[in-house]
């Protein structure tokens, strides 16, 4: 009898013992009671905005039920989450998984956050550039992907995609659906990633509208970046991809039909962008030997029958563009200090005539270029001045101060948009 109370003593000691010496348990029990008041995650809002005077917050439904939700919760606190777990996850349930690790993280700090946190992003990565075809949310008023926060939304689920653009609506978005080749389509040149490339969209929203999370696009796909100039004709077209950003962010924002605080200030900012990017860009001009010495340019009018020299962003802007057979059309980069001469006679330039289809009236590029003269000329007078401004400090009392005279600046115009 002694002999079984003795035993039982040292089985109860030792498992005190082992209790006492399992950091982990105790690190995963501290931290659990640090959450327990933590309300479980749910999908947030597609947006908080009021637009012509109406609330038009939206809330989707849930992709996951609440007790689904538990059990997921308890990977949380795993020390080491392996991919072999993460895999069989739906992609709803990682994102779920990595929205509430950070918030939970955030209120007391989850053992191995960063590395665990990478497992599921890794695996998001994995699934979009695994993906044949995925599904994009374009603007129809523009035609070029919508943009929500600077971010296009990729959809791996078109049914998620047509319920967002759905809900967009509400506030006025006019948004359609389309598929698109992903970076494991059979023609990987003309994936949606390397469309995007061009475009200079950097940021994209897996299911936006569902447990969302941002991605770069150079995690898809290598950013490529090159440029030509005029003088270096051996070089591969030009592509603006900055410029190509600013001119959808702009075009998407005016043709939104709504009203909200701030948004004439908003406009203007990203129009004063937009504007100098055009300043700096190098443009593709298709040409043709007409004769010996003569050149024929691709003209466009418009509905008064004005006429207006074409010019293209990039390759897939010139695309669209149906250049007639057998013309053997050439291309040349330009930069737009050139464009008055080659405009000649026409009414001005318009850029991606089946893009953007910006009009830039002759008048108001010639004026933009007298402004950045001016400028100029105004910058390196006042740094001559201030080269030279110690010798006049030493002969400023012998000599009466002069009048200075300005003359005032052309105002420089606006673009207008066809």
């Amino acid at each position: 009898m002694l002999f079984f109370k003795k035993k039982e003593r040292e089985t109860q000691e030792e498992t005190e013992q082992i209790r006492e010496v399992d950091p982990h348990q105790q690190e995963v029990d501290a931290q659990r009671e640090a959450h327990k008041d933590l309300p479980i995650p749910t999908i947030l809002p597609m947006f908080l905005n009021k637009l012509n005077g109406d609330d038009a917050a939206d809330v989707p439904e849930d992709t996951i039920e609440e007790a689904r939700k538990k059990e997921l919760i308890e990977l949380l606190y795993e020390p080491e989450l392996g991919r072999s777990v993460v895999e069989q996850l739906t992609t709803q349930e990682v994102l779920f998984l990595m929205l509430a690790m950070e918030l939970y993280n955030k209120e007391a700090e989850l053992k191995n956050f960063s590395q665990n946190h990478r497992v599921l992003y890794n695996e998001i990565l994995s699934r979009v550039r695994d993906a044949e075809q995925v599904y994009v949310l374009f603007d129809r008023r523009t035609g070029y992907p919508f943009l929500y926060n600077g971010c296009v939304c990729i959809y791996l689920d078109k049914d998620y995609a047509v319920d967002a653009a759905n809900r967009f609506r509400k506030i006025m978005r006019d948004l359609e659906v389309r598929m698109l080749p992903g970076e494991a389509s059979e023609n990987n040149d003309a994936t949606v990633f390397a469309y995007l490339n061009f475009l200079g969209m950097n940021m994209c929203m897996l299911d936006n509208g569902k447990y969302r999370c941002r991605f770069r696009r150079q995690e898809i796909r290598v950013n490529v970046n090159f440029s030509a100039s005029s003088d270096k004709q051996t070089q591969r077209p030009p592509m603006n991809p900055e410029l190509s950003y600013a001119l959808c962010d702009f075009l998407q924002e005016a043709r939104w039909q709504v009203n909200y605080e701030k948004r004439d200030e908003v406009l203007k900012q990203k129009e004063t962008r937009m504007l100098a990017l055009l300043q700096r860009g190098i443009f593709l001009l298709p040409f043709q030997e007409t004769e010996p010495g003569k050149h024929g340019v691709l003209i466009r009018k418009d509905k008064n029958g004005n006429q207006f020299l074409a010019i293209f962003t990039d390759e897939v802007e010139l695309a669209k563009e149906q250049l007639p057979a057998g013309g053997g059309w050439k291309l040349r980069s330009i930069a737009f200090p050139q464009l008055p001469v080659l405009m000649g006679n026409l009414s001005g330039a318009i850029l991606n005539p089946n893009g953007h289809r910006i009009v830039l009236p002759k008048q108001q590029v010639v004026a933009a270029l007298n402004a950045l003269k001016e400028a100029a000329e105004k910058k390196a007078a006042e740094a001559a001045a201030q080269a030279n401004a110690p010798a006049e400090e030493q002969t400023s009392e012998e000599k009466p101060a002069e009048e200075q005279t300005s003359e005032e600046k052309p105002a420089e115009e606006q673009p207008a948009e066809e």
